[in-house]
């Protein structure tokens, strides 16, 4: 797969085209025909409109995106090709060069809010992911975090779970991509596990993410030279709480690996554990009004719903339930919430609620995807029979229809 213009439509390329002009007028000239170096400030702000635009192998790191985009716009300028009839062929080449880099061994190292017990392990997965209480010298944050004032929680706390991730790698920030990746899909599987529908409405579950089982306060990598990489990711809303799975470790033991194994059969599996991931992720906000944007996101992506069409996807999660008219007055109200909440940035005192509803949605429409009930091969032809009546008069009389019309085409 090689990068191609968004959408893949002449729309994104003319768009492109007008940007380009005011990165042109960036440039330095260096007196020969040449460039020498560009104004940054407005260089990086037309760049990123122009990152937009233009898709690239999903293997690449979001933060490594601009950099390669801003690469290919110097060399196009420096060649005197600098407009989209050319761009997208010196962004290929940064492309390929990138993807050609030789990978080595990396450790993506964090820690997990569960308390560690002798007997947790991960290590037939692949990447496996391996468990420990405490964490080993070799990776102490300190030094490393020590710097930064503004960072209140510097440590991992004592009843918290450290675990590293070993992953192959072309850098640092594809190394966290990956282990975040692999740690996020075990979360998402496991934070299913433990009580998926649970409503708890209470003062001090209103300052907690949904999510029983959420990240430690940083993570970084360790390189293949056996030094932790100098920059990390920090959870800004991080919230001390660890759960006890040892008593459950049985049970949910047995539920990941009979769920892995169907991912592993499943045809769309990638688009599943993607939604899985997002679902995770969503649910690991404090700001309740956050995790109902991010999760309706995740509806949407569910039911393949384009341009803001929210009658086609209340129609198509309403096909899941038997009180259909009941389920669109329920979606509607989050709907109109969501509109509220985007376009006027009106919250809501009842927003926990709305989110366990919205959170029940999705997971019923996950679950139909991971079921797969009419055996299909991709997420788009499982959404198709969504939009299919739900009257089951009408179904029969449109299967009367369609038997008549292959007895016609002699089919």
């Amino acid at each position: 797969m090689c990068a191609f213009w968004a959408d893949n439509n002449q729309k994104s390329e003319n768009l492109v085209q007008a940007l380009l002009e005011p990165v042109k007028n960036q440039f330095v000239p260096d007196g020969k025909g040449g460039v020498a170096g560009m104004n940054f400030g407005a260089y990086d702000e037309f760049l990123s409109a122009i990152e937009s635009y233009i898709n690239l192998h999903p293997e690449i790191p979001v933060s490594q995106r601009f950099q390669l985009l801003s690469s290919a716009v110097w060399a196009a300028a420096k060649a005197e090709k600098l407009d989209t009839k050319n761009l997208l062929d010196f962004v290929k080449t940064e492309e390929s060069q990138y993807l050609s880099q030789p990978k080595e061994n990396y450790e993506f190292v964090s820690s997990l809010s569960v308390k560690y017990f002798k007997g947790m392990s991960r290590s037939n997965l692949k990447p496996p992911i391996r468990f420990a209480e405490r964490i080993p010298k070799k990776y102490d944050f300190n030094p490393i975090l020590k710097p930064f004032d503004y960072i209140e929680v510097k440590e991992i706390p004592e009843n918290y779970t450290f675990f590293r991730i070993p992953v192959k790698a072309r850098n640092p920030y594809e190394a966290y991509r990956l282990g975040i990746d692999s740690i996020d899909l075990l979360r998402a599987i496991w934070n299913w596990y433990f009580k998926p529908t649970e409503y708890i409405f209470n003062s001090d579950q209103s300052r907690k993410p949904l999510n029983f089982i959420t990240l430690g306060p940083f993570h970084t990598i360790l390189k293949p030279d056996g030094k932790l990489f100098t920059d990390f990711w920090y959870e800004t809303e991080f919230q001390e709480s660890a759960l006890e799975i040892r008593k459950d470790w049985g049970k949910l033991n047995l539920f990941e690996r009979k769920t892995r194994r169907h991912f592993a059969r499943h045809p769309y599996k990638t688009d599943i554990e993607n939604a899985l991931r997002r679902m995770t992720q969503a649910l690991d906000h404090k700001d309740k009004d956050v995790s109902f944007l991010k999760l309706w996101q995740v509806l949407e992506k569910l039911t393949a719903t384009n341009n803001a069409n929210y009658d086609q996807l209340i129609k198509r999660v309403s096909f899941l339930y038997e009180d259909v008219e009941l389920t669109k007055g329920v979606l509607n109200h989050l709907r109109l919430h969501r509109n509220s909440s985007v376009h006027d940035g009106k919250g809501s005192d009842r927003i926990e609620k709305y989110l366990y509803q919205l959170k029940r949605y999705v997971q019923r429409v996950l679950s139909f995807h991971i079921n797969n009930p009419f055996k299909v091969n991709k997420l788009s032809d499982a959404v198709a029979f969504l939009d299919l009546p739900t009257d089951s008069t009408i179904l029969t009389d449109r299967f009367k229809q369609i038997k008549q019309a292959l007895k016609f085409r002699k089919v």
